[in-house]
């Protein structure tokens, strides 16, 4: 595993609240190059009525204020994407001003939304969608900063895998934090194989790879995977890998 990423978990052991946790998390995209980050969670649909969405924000405090009193998030197509999606999307003015279709989509108040994010800095950036069983099952967060369009896909190209990672990890212990008493995390019982397969998927290789490593075959690699996925409630690889070495199930 990647020697920050390292050190980041060594923090989110640590760390006793939500707040504490999303402290680390700034500072660690930060050392990447993340200017500006939001993370929010909720129980249902956000574009509902009655549905709420709790935020964490390193954006200036009166547009975080102008956000939740506006309830930008009903609207905002950050968090839709979030909803409707389980992959990374480009986001920002420039990468909206990049595809004309998605342009032409957008309200005039998802236009406000996103040009008075790109006034606090928000020029390009990535939305990461997240779910998670127990209370809060729809999550996302959204890492940015003022890069050209050019220069944020060449920094996501190099450092995207670590920023997605990271994320996963915070988010999995927030959430943790949040409802400790829902989830019983030491009755999951992965086999030895699957620990094993998760192990080496942390690390980056692919299921051929270790089933050359493990001296099996790749279909019986994602067979153990997808075990795993399943005892894990993770929606995704990527995401059981976050989960199983943040709650100590395996260790990189």
């Amino acid at each position: 595993m990647n020697a920050l990423l390292d050190g980041f978990l060594s923090r989110l052991d640590a760390t006793v609240s939500v707040r504490h946790t999303w402290n680390e998390t700034l500072a660690f995209q930060k050392s990447l190059g993340f200017d500006l980050m939001m993370y929010g969670y909720t129980c249902g649909d956000p574009t509902e009525a009655e549905t709420e969405v709790a935020t964490l924000s390193n954006f200036p405090a009166d547009y975080q204020i102008r956000y939740r009193q506006e309830r930008y998030y009903r609207q905002d197509p950050v968090v839709h994407h979030c909803v409707v999606s389980l992959s990374p999307l480009l986001v920002g003015r420039d990468a909206v001003g990049f595809s004309p279709d998605q342009t032409l989509l957008m309200t005039p108040v998802q236009h406000r939304i996103v040009d008075e994010a790109a006034a606090c800095g928000m020029r390009t950036g990535i939305a990461i969608p997240l779910r998670s069983p127990g209370r809060h099952p729809i999550a996302g967060m959204s890492l940015s900063n003022a890069m050209t369009l050019g220069e944020f896909k060449r920094f996501i190209a190099e450092w995207g895998s670590v920023a997605q990672l990271a994320v996963l990890y915070a988010h999995t212990r927030m959430q943790t934090q949040l409802q400790p008493r829902e989830e019983e995390w030491r009755e999951i019982d992965l086999t030895v194989r699957e620990r094993d397969c998760l192990l080496w998927a942390s690390r980056g290789l692919t299921s051929k790879a270790t089933a050359i490593r493990l001296r099996l075959s790749p279909k019986t690699v994602d067979f153990h995977l997808a075990n795993a996925m399943n005892k894990l409630s993770a929606a995704t690889r990527i995401q059981a890998v976050a989960r199983a070495v943040t709650f100590g199930l395996v260790t990189p």
